[in-house]
């Protein structure tokens, strides 16, 4: 391995530690608020029967099964250092 090369992979490591930190100090805050404005609609139900809302929580309901469903991947791919965990092909695909 020669030193460029060495180097590559030490910039790549930096690289996917500092995404994966600003996507999990950024995804915590994400699903508590998520979280407080659902809870908001269903208790305030009147809130919730207005039309120009739901455009809101049809957006907030998207976004949270996202940052739930979605976003653990490339995070999960971040925190191994672009290593792929479990290596499955149906894993490449979702």
């Amino acid at each position: 391995m020669s030193a460029n090369e060495t180097d590559t992979i030490v910039n790549y490591s930096l690289t996917y530690s500092v995404k994966f930190a600003v996507l999990l100090t950024l995804q915590i805050p994400s699903i508590l608020v998520s979280l407080l404005i659902i809870v908001y609609f269903g208790y305030n139900l009147n809130a919730c029967v207005t039309d120009h809302n739901h455009s809101v929580l049809v957006s907030l309901i998207i976004n949270f099964l996202h940052v739930i469903i979605d976003l653990p991947m490339p995070m999960n791919f971040f925190h191994l250092n672009g290593i792929i965990r479990p290596a499955r092909s149906t894993y490449c695909i979702w």
